[in-house]
């Protein structure tokens, strides 16, 4: 189960994974346009709450990156490219559709799917070159 994995691969692809985050929820990017889609305010967000996200993102991350690299071994799914083709398709076909049908039951703006699916879409693409390289 673990034979033919490269950790560091999966190491560098979750901190891709944090990297991305910190750029794409902060105000370098959209951090403003997904608090208002949330009912957040900056003095609304408490740092130990943040602690807690980030240590749960790390862990999640690391295993999507982890099972992403399952699924390139066993489909035999080698290069960069091919990772990258992997990881979109996941994030698409499962990701994405999940968030979707979650989010319009919790009643959410499309908006707001289209913000998380779109960093899981890059996470799974860069993830995917990343392992995909490396193996």
């Amino acid at each position: 189960m673990f034979e033919g994995i490269n950790f560091w691969a999966i190491i560098v692809a979750t901190l891709w994974s944090m990297i991305l985050g910190m750029l794409w929820y902060t105000k370098i990017l959209f951090g403003n346009t997904w608090m208002k889609l949330v009912g957040l305010k900056t003095e609304d967000i408490d740092p130990k709450d943040s602690y807690r996200g980030m240590i749960i993102s790390v862990l999640t991350a690391f295993i999507a990156a982890w099972t992403l690299a399952w699924l390139m071994k066993a489909t035999g799914t080698f290069g960069y490219w091919y990772g990258m083709r992997l990881g979109a398709c996941i994030s698409v076909g499962f990701i994405a559709t999940t968030l979707f049908s979650n989010d319009a039951y919790d009643q959410r703006s499309v908006k707001l799917s289209l913000l998380n699916s779109g960093y899981r879409f890059f996470f799974f693409l860069g993830a995917g070159a990343i392992i995909g390289a490396w193996q």
